[in-house]
Order: C-alpha cells, then structure tokens, then sequence
C-alpha cells in the first residue's frame, strides 16, 4: 500500500545472510522505489511473512519509472519517462537516487535520452539512446559526475528501440 499508483517492477536484492529474501524494492507509476523488509512470523500470525516499508526515494521528476535494472552486487538503476537514468541507494543509510540527465549525453541533440540500458558491471551501464546511439555511461562514482561515450554513432534501427 506505499505506492500511490501502479507498481512496475519489483526486485529481489542479494541477502546478506545469502539464503533468505531479506528485503524487496519495488518501483511504481508514482515515480518512487520503496524499500521493504521482509519479517518472518513463527507461526503467531496468520501469514508467515510481513512487509515493512523502510524506506521510499523519488526520481524522475515525478515521471513514471518504466525499467529497472539490477547489477550482480545489487546496485539498482531506474529508468523513467523524464529520459533519465537514476541511481538508487542499496543500503538503509542512503536516501537519495542520483540521477544522470539527458545533457551528460555525448550528443549535441539535446532532445536525444537514455532509453533501453543494461549493467555491463557494477560500475557500467550499456544503453541505447531514442534517436539510435549506443553509449556507455561510467557510475564508478556516487555523484552526478558520471561519464558517457557514444561507441556507435546513430543506428537507424536502434531508434525508439526498447526492451
């Protein structure tokens, strides 16, 4: 019941513990990741299991959160209707998304966004672009100082491509 309008996509991050579900994020139409922990009743409730909303970020200028994808190590990146990518936080200690903008973007039409995009690692994202680039966006960082090289110039059949 956190979000305030459809949910789009969940995720299940690494536990700590490595052998139970610890925590769930999900992202929502609302522009929003909640964190959820997962508490285990032994028997003394009617459902074995509740959800405790620990935590919510907002990104994407209040525009739908669309993709999401998710690196081996956790590390979670939200892509929403603003053309943007955002970086959100894994632990309980962070609680701001960090958002690479459409101007990082090698290309000189600012009209052009990130549009389909993929962990290549924890510190890589590979993505297409709506008007058909291929770059490759460095997030080593945990600022807005992200770096981006175009490695494909435009690919007609890449244009608005998404997945």
């Amino acid at each position: 019941m956190g979000h305030i309008s459809r949910i789009w996509q969940v995720r299940f991050p690494p536990s700590q513990s490595g052998s139970t579900i610890e925590r769930i994020f999900s992202f929502g139409e609302d522009a929003s990741m909640i964190t959820w922990r997962v508490q285990s009743h032994d028997g003394a409730s009617e459902s074995p299991y509740t959800l405790e909303q620990v935590d919510i970020v907002r990104a994407h200028s209040g525009k739908n959160i669309w993709s999401v994808a998710q690196s081996e190590s956790g590390r979670l990146a939200t892509g929403g209707a603003d053309g943007a990518v955002a970086l959100h936080p894994v632990s309980e200690s962070c609680h701001d998304a960090i958002e690479i903008s459409r101007s990082l973007l090698p290309s000189p039409d600012r009209e052009d966004g990130l549009r389909a995009y993929g962990f290549v690692d924890s510190k890589l994202l590979l993505s297409t672009t709506d008007h058909g680039h291929i770059v490759l966006v460095d997030i080593s960082s945990l600022t807005d100082q992200a770096t981006a090289a175009t490695i494909s110039e435009r690919l007609s059949d890449l244009r608005g491509y998404s997945i």
